[in-house]
């Protein structure tokens, strides 16, 4: 029975039980850490069935701060979670409470030590990020692939390895990529056909904000996918940013 929160809060939000949910906002919110101080913009939620939990902050003076912890369910939209490492040290310790909306980080409240010092972290999420417009005419065609080759993400914040690629064009025309490695980020926007064995992403959120912009070149060979390159803006990787994942 102790699995029993963290299966009704998966299915809850429609994912196999096998899955992982992630939940990410853009936002504003601050950060105290000893004397130090940052402002937030943006924050990521992953949440395993085994109870696992990882919390991404993107800051303004640091780029990323990791904390990992576990996270149990606390009512229909919220989730406590108990921090075990984080900023670096094995020995972080601290709890908190998140709220969740389907994909949506909407708010976040942390506290805790480190060896370095206590901790406080207070989030708050912007409005939902809109979902990408369905193209009217179904493509009837679509495509679920992984790209299994290894590329980088380079951006204003610095360089971040891509271990591995997702890719999923759907009919309606919508299209999400998702980039795993040291840091998993999700791509959404619409795709249409670029011709020569190339789909072209028009990317409109991703790296945990709305505001991201981009456009993406998914190119395939032999009906498989062979490489994922394209170049955008966005808050979450401190503005211009290119992708590339696979050998072209």
């Amino acid at each position: 029975m102790k699995m029993l929160p963290a299966l009704l809060v998966l299915l809850a939000v429609g994912l196999p039980a096998s899955a992982q949910h992630v939940s990410e906002s853009a936002g504003q919110g601050s950060l105290s850490f000893g004397t130090q101080n940052d402002a937030l913009r943006s924050a990521r939620l992953e949440m395993a069935l085994t109870g696992s939990a990882t919390l991404q902050l993107g800051g303004t003076n640091v780029p990323g701060y990791t904390l990992q912890g576990r996270w149990t369910a606390q009512g229909a939209d919220s989730v406590r979670l108990t921090i075990l490492q984080g900023f670096g040290d094995s020995a972080a310790s601290g709890s908190g409470t998140a709220r969740v909306q389907g994909d949506r980080l909407v708010s976040l409240q942390l506290s805790g030590s480190t060896r370095a010092g206590r901790y406080s972290i207070s989030f708050q999420g912007s409005a939902s990020v809109p979902s990408p417009t369905p193209n009217p005419n179904p493509r009837g065609f679509s495509l679920d692939q992984n790209l299994g080759e290894a590329g980088e993400i380079r951006g204003a914040n610095g360089t971040t390895r891509v271990e591995r690629a997702h890719v999923i064009l759907r009919q309606d025309g919508t299209a999400q990529i998702t980039l795993r490695g040291p840091k998993t980020s999700t791509l959404t926007g619409t795709w249409k056909d670029g011709g020569r064995d190339t789909y072209t992403v028009d990317v409109v959120s991703g790296f945990g904000s709305d505001k991201t912009r981009a456009t993406v070149n998914v190119y395939m060979s032999r009906s498989h996918v062979f490489s994922v390159e394209g170049k955008g803006t966005s808050p979450g990787q401190g503005g211009d940013f290119t992708l590339k994942v696979g050998g072209r």
